[in-house]
Parts: structure tokens; sequence; C-alpha cells
């Protein structure tokens, strides 16, 4: 099947610097739960630019929060491939991972 890169919220510097880039190169699907991505963080900006150059392409981009200002954070951060593939889904984690289950695992 596909592979997927999920993000829960913040991780710890040390594995997002190692991990988060290479998952990135490798995955179809990328999943954001929990984490509103402020303006003021450009460090995931760096993450999802370093580790999104390559040849894979992206089935899906989807986006778990409850918080509706969260949406247009990610979408202006995705190109015009990523946008085409990109769905929001204001809900919060418990109900993401059911989501998850069902329709991407």
């Amino acid at each position: 099947g596909s592979k997927s890169l999920i993000w829960f919220g913040r991780i710890r510097l040390e594995l997002a610097v190692t991990t988060v880039p290479r998952g990135l190169k490798n995955a179809a699907n990328i999943v954001v739960c929990g984490y509103s991505m402020p303006a003021t963080d450009g460090f995931f900006r760096y993450l999802y630019a370093l580790g999104t150059v390559s040849d894979q392409l992206l089935e899906r981009v989807w986006v778990f929060d409850p918080n509706l200002q969260v949406e247009p954070n990610f979408k202006n951060l995705l190109g015009p491939g990523a946008r085409a593939r990109f769905e929001f889904t204001p809900e919060p984690f418990e109900k993401a991972v059911f989501r998850l289950n069902r329709d991407l695992i």
C-alpha cells in the first residue's frame, strides 16, 4: 500500500530533523493532526519544503484540526499539485483516528 507520514502536533527537534524530510520524500499521503502551523513557525515550512522535493506524487494531504482558522495555514503552503489533493477536516484528534483507520489504513 501507500506510505503515509502522519504528524501529531509537535515532536522533538532531533527526531523531526532526521526523520520528517526522509518520510516526506517517500510519502504518498501526508496527514497532520492537531497542529495549527502558526505563522511564526518557519520550522515546519522548512521541513515540508526540504522533504517534498522528490518524484513521489502525493495522493492526499489531510489536515485534522477543530479550529477552522488552521485550514489556510496549510493550504497556502502547498503547491498546485498538493493543493488539488488537500483535504481539511475540522475534527479533533479522537475522531481523526477513526477516519484514518477507515479511509487510509
